[in-house]
């Protein structure tokens, strides 16, 4: 007896909608979906697909993932990391979702303080690697060339940009917000590097902080919006979180929120990182010095901390979403 033909389920589903359907799925399942046919395998390698796929789940309040590792990275770029070995000085571009990865090679001048930030250009659909390398020949005037590195050409070239001021703040690593990465400029300025037209601006912090009454100011990003951290020493340490809500516009500074560090370092002042909203818009996750995690209800003023099944002393702490992006290798399964 003939064994029957397995019945094909999507057969009466109109090939047009179904890359509508699958954009909604995890990329977990996509990756195991590209076995059913050469036709999905094609849609799903296909960089138009990976590009709306991405779209929704940057859209969606669901779709992030929490990455917690010993490796220090650049704050993720449409689901890629960018991680430094700094015992080889080689920077590497990983896709946890697809298992990817693929080496940039040394950056020309390199030294360890060299900061450097990692974006898209989506005018020339290339991801590009900035490094800004200070001109140790100038004593008297302080300025940094720009190295930029694109993935698309696969080398290092030097831009004709210079930046004639200091680039500082608790990080080197740019924070990419729209199309530019941000550092924290000298006195306290905002740096802002474009990386598709490759210019370099600046505009100030919030207005509202004084120099003299503020400590250890930071950028980080949260909701796609630049977030500028500080804190107050005077009374109780607490660290003042502002939103730009208007990219560029110094007036759309809303001071989100203000936390004590006390309660939760009260033996030094760690960092505070901003990850993510909750779904409901209404708190923050926050990641408090090496070993603190909690959902902090801004609205509330309360806290609520987050339990972990390992020990994540000593570990970074990164927000990331479901990515389809294929790089040049894939990271073996037992790695």
């Amino acid at each position: 007896m003939p064994r029957p033909r397995p019945r094909r389920y999507y057969s009466n589903v109109p090939w047009d909608i179904i890359p509508e359907i699958l954009s909604f799925l995890p990329s977990k399942s996509l990756l195991r979906f590209r076995n059913v046919s050469k036709a999905w395998r094609d849609l799903i390698d296909c960089p138009d697909f990976a590009k709306k796929h991405l779209q929704r789940c940057t859209k969606s309040s669901r779709d992030w993932k929490l990455v917690i590792s010993h490796h220090k990275m650049f704050p993720s770029c449409n689901g890629l990391f960018c991680v430094w070995d700094f015992s080889r000085v080689v920077m590497t571009l990983v896709n946890p979702s697809t298992r990817t990865y693929q080496e940039i090679p040394k950056i020309p001048h390199f030294y360890n303080s060299t900061p450097q930030g990692f974006g898209y250009d989506a005018i020339n659909h290339d991801y590009k690697v900035v490094a800004l390398v200070h001109d140790i020949k100038c004593c008297l005037f302080c300025y940094y060339e720009v190295n930029i590195y694109s993935l698309k050409l696969g080398c290092w070239r030097r831009s004709q940009q210079v930046i004639p001021c200091e680039v500082g703040g608790l990080s080197s690593y740019g924070i990419y917000v729209g199309t530019a990465l941000h550092w924290i400029g000298s006195p306290d300025d905002i740096i802002a590097f474009d990386v598709v037209t490759e210019k370099y601006t600046k505009f100030p912090k919030p207005n509202q902080i004084r120099e003299d009454e503020s400590d250890y100011p930071h950028l980080d990003v949260l909701g796609g919006e630049l977030c500028y951290l500080c804190t107050i020493p005077v009374p109780n340490y607490c660290l003042d979180l502002w939103v730009m809500k208007e990219y560029g516009l110094q007036t759309s500074w809303i001071k989100l929120f203000s936390i004590c560090y006390l309660p939760f370092c009260p033996y030094s002042l760690s960092p505070v990182q901003p990850l993510v909203y909750s779904m409901c818009g209404k708190k923050v996750l926050l990641r408090i010095g090496n070993a603190v995690i909690l959902w902090y209800d801004f609205e509330q003023k309360v806290e609520c901390y987050v339990k972990f099944q390992r020990w994540i002393n000593y570990c970074h702490t990164y927000v990331c979403f479901d990515s389809l992006i294929r790089l040049k290798h894939s990271i073996d399964k037992d790695s």
